[in-house]
């Protein structure tokens, strides 16, 4: 398979690192858009990774028929796959359900002790007025997860040392939250954390991801196998695939991408 271009796609070695890659992507899908998931997304997971791979052993047919097939598509199957699996456990885990709006209480909890130590630094003469008083302009949850990355440099060791009630890990937690959480909120525009906290509502829209990008796998494979995709590329819940030859078979000679079928139906 030719490799795609240096730097297309970033190297996702953890659920954890494919999830938060790939949640910025599923929080922009238009709500309309959404399919509930309604087979074991272990499944889908395991027949889109299968998808994918056959795919990758016919790419260079691919790119004969296609102009600009997505060259992303199979190098991230794996990691999207686990950021659903991820996104499955989360939103059946009654313990998780509701993770990112604690998360984001946390944030108020932590820029409240924060701004209470700069308060008292101002008093102090170490802290500056005017810095302070920029960062706390401003509401909602945005202003407050990027406030913590702004609040987070006015407490050097030299600070720290007079002010004790901030140390390296109230700071080193405030950093965390930012990076976490900040990404989720701000390409996306602020959004509310009941929306955000429902963990189901994120499965199902890891779930659209990946129907989507097996619908278009399925297509890439009916432009080389035509009619007998199926014994190549499996529906996102089937239980067996079919028992394809090991040796890509030829393409035929008329191929039609209108055979796909709308996986998302399920």
């Amino acid at each position: 398979m030719p490799k795609a271009p240096a730097n297309a796609h970033p190297v996702l070695k953890t659920a954890e690192e494919a999830y938060a890659y790939f949640l910025k992507e599923a929080l922009a899908l238009d709500p309309r858009e959404v399919v509930t998931a309604r087979i074991d997304p272990a499944l889908a997971g395991h027949n889109f990774r299968a998808a994918a791979t056959a795919i990758e052993a016919v790419w260079d047919r691919v790119t004969k028929v296609l102009v600009a097939p997505d060259p992303t598509i199979v190098p991230l199957a794996l990691p999207l796959s686990l950021a659903l699996e991820k996104a499955d456990r989360e939103a059946f885990d009654l313990a998780s359900d509701g993770k990112i709006a604690s998360k984001l209480t946390r944030v108020y909890e932590v820029r409240t002790l924060l701004f209470a130590a700069a308060d008292l630094g101002k008093a102090f003469g170490i802290v500056d007025a005017a810095t302070v008083k920029r960062i706390r302009a401003g509401k909602g949850p945005v202003d407050a997860t990027q406030d913590l990355a702004d609040l987070v440099p006015l407490f050097p060791a030299a600070v720290r040392a007079k002010i004790p009630m901030v140390d390296e890990a109230l700071l080193a937690e405030a950093s965390a939250l930012h990076a976490e959480l900040y990404p989720l909120f701000k390409p996306t525009g602020a959004k509310s954390a009941k929306s955000l906290s429902d963990a189901k509502d994120l499965r199902n829209r890891f779930f659209t991801l990946v129907a989507q990008r097996h619908e278009t796998l399925w297509m890439y494979g009916a432009c080389v196998w035509g009619r007998e995709v199926d014994d190549h590329v499996s529906t996102l819940g089937a239980h067996q695939r079919s028992a394809a030859a090991s040796t890509p078979a030829e393409p035929p000679k008329f191929s039609d991408p209108a055979l796909r079928r709308d996986e998302t139906k399920e």
